[in-house]
């Protein structure tokens, strides 16, 4: 599972994503949407709309989500538009 964010700040640029996030998930809130995705197609799927990003404005955020036997702690990554990061 995973949770991915955005913060676009051109509409014209946010709508695609939000609609396409949309068709991936039911669950969702303003900006951030839970996917039950495996990680290939998340990051397949932040690839794609890294393709609508403003990287001098716009940030996406992926966070992985460990099995529920870790109490839904999250992965310690994010992603730019300069690819995925792994924070120690």
């Amino acid at each position: 599972m995973h949770i991915i964010g955005y913060d676009i700040h051109d509409n014209e640029c946010r709508l695609p994503i939000m609609r396409r996030l949309r068709r991936v998930t039911p669950y969702w809130q303003a900006s951030f949407f839970v996917c039950d995705i495996s990680e290939k197609e998340a990051l397949s799927l932040c690839n794609e709309l890294a393709d609508y990003l403003n990287p001098d404005y716009d940030s996406l955020l992926l966070a992985q989500v460990h099995p529920p036997e870790n109490d839904w702690a999250l992965a310690p990554a994010c992603m730019t538009i300069d690819g995925i990061h792994y924070l120690e």
